[in-house]
């Protein structure tokens, strides 16, 4: 059945005194809404329709066999004519043409523009602009990741659509009440908007829930007003794991993340009413090194808290927040530095299991903390992994934190990780982490 889409832009501003602009869609079929802080113009779109249910066999990963996509249970369904980004591999595509790859974003493990990609999208959006002269360009976009793929590929390629022009994205997800359709996640991209009047007075902020994976222990929800933290809790990193009949792969769920999210909306949320077409704005932070699932089941957690919503049509439950997938992770006590290998195993896999090793690094950097709460500094390991996977030496380099013990105790934790068999010989890993107290 078809509906009428109305595309509503709105400036969020950031701490940093610019703006970003955020384009949504409307009616909201997702978690994507305006923020409060502009009067947004409403300009008619096109005639669009929710797309039937997209059935694909139990026995098949995706439409072509490659992508398993991740499960989500907040979602909505798919829209038509609306450009379809997909990871493939190494190989990015646009509505099925092959137009880039990321394989040096996936062995630098680095963030960096995916340029195929920016200048098919920008053509496309330049052409969408040509054929709708004074038109608002929706900026709606899908995109298709493999569950496993890292969030540094799907930051990077996510991005990149949002500069091109698609800032309001969704992610491609299967439901567990029916794994055989296809719906997507709503989440948005900041991007850089024009500065604000140095003479208009600025409005004052709202409030805006930042959702951090602070370790990989916890959760670190923030109230921010402005630059302002306004209230903070912690939330244990508690995954729950499923598997659907006839697929051979589990799904995650957050449910103390969502739980804990239900109840900071329902005391503190600031958009209730189902006439208000206003929503709260959640910002969620990951580090680079996680799987594409997780930041998929954390958006879902994000979308738990439920509220009516009324706008040319009947009353119905949405998501409480428009969620906003953020670029760059939120400091955190441990940093990790950019590993430099000289062998032939990427960066991205070496950081992920020095991540796993992180308890052993804290169990060091809290007994060095308990002889002074002020301890900071970079400990620099320089380690080398042997031709079975295991560490087979490793030293300091020129560390910064004042404690010896601790040091040395980081030093020692490297030898208890154990990595993939390095192609062609061993490899020598240089792996800075920052250490700092909560503050």
């Amino acid at each position: 059945m078809s509906l009428r889409e109305w595309w509503r832009v709105a400036l969020i501003r950031e701490r940093a005194h610019f703006a970003m602009l955020a384009v949504c869609v409307w009616p909201p079929l997702g978690a994507c809404a305006p923020s409060s802080q502009t009067d947004p113009q409403v300009a008619p779109g096109d005639e669009g329709s929710a797309s039937p249910t997209v059935e694909v066999p139990a026995a098949s990963a995706d439409a072509h066999d490659v992508i398993t996509l991740p499960i989500a249970e907040n979602t909505t369904d798919l829209l038509e004519g609306v450009p379809n980004v997909a990871v493939r591999g190494d190989s990015v595509f646009v509505n099925d043409q092959l137009v880039a790859d990321v394989r040096p974003i996936m062995e630098g493990g680095r963030l960096r523009r995916v340029d195929g990609l920016f200048q098919k999208l920008k053509s496309m959006r330049d052409e969408w602009k040509h054929r709708n002269p004074g038109r608002v360009f929706p900026g709606v976009i899908l995109h298709r990741f493999d569950q496993d793929l890292s969030a540094v590929v799907v930051k990077s390629v996510f991005q990149t659509a949002a500069y091109a022009g698609y800032p309001n994205g969704s992610f491609a997800v299967r439901m567990p009440d029916n794994p055989g359709r296809v719906a997507r996640l709503p989440a948005n991209a900041l991007v850089p908007g024009p500065p604000r009047s140095t003479e208009s007075s600025p409005p004052t902020p709202e409030k805006t829930l930042f959702v951090d994976l602070e370790t990989p222990q916890e959760f670190i929800l923030k109230w921010k007003q402005g630059a302002d933290v306004v209230r903070t809790v912690k939330v244990p990193h508690k995954a729950a794991f499923f598997r659907l009949a006839g697929y051979e792969y589990d799904y995650v769920r957050l449910p103390k993340l969502a739980e804990a999210v239900v109840a900071e909306w329902s005391a503190h949320g600031s958009h209730r009413t189902a006439d208000d077409q206003v929503f709260d704005q959640a910002v969620v932070h990951v580090t680079n090194e996680e799987p594409y699932k997780l930041i998929v089941a954390i958006i879902d957690a994000v979308c738990e808290p439920k509220r009516d919503y009324h706008f040319e049509g009947p009353m119905r439950k949405v998501p409480a927040f428009n969620v906003i997938f953020a670029l760059a992770a939120n400091s955190s006590r441990m940093r990790s530095g950019q590993p430099k290998a000289t062998g032939r195993i990427a960066p991205t896999k070496i950081q992920a299991i020095v991540r796993d090793g992180y308890g052993v690094f804290r169990k060091c950097y809290e007994a060095g903390l308990a002889r002074d709460p002020n301890l900071e500094g970079r400990v620099t390991v320089r380690f080398v992994i042997g031709r079975d996977g295991k560490v087979i030496a490793s030293k300091e380099q020129d560390p910064t934190l004042p404690d010896d013990e601790v040091v040395q105790c980081v030093v020692e934790g490297f030898k208890t990780l154990v990595f993939p068999a390095p192609e062609g010989g061993i490899v020598t890993v240089v792996y800075p982490i920052m250490f700092s107290p909560e503050r």
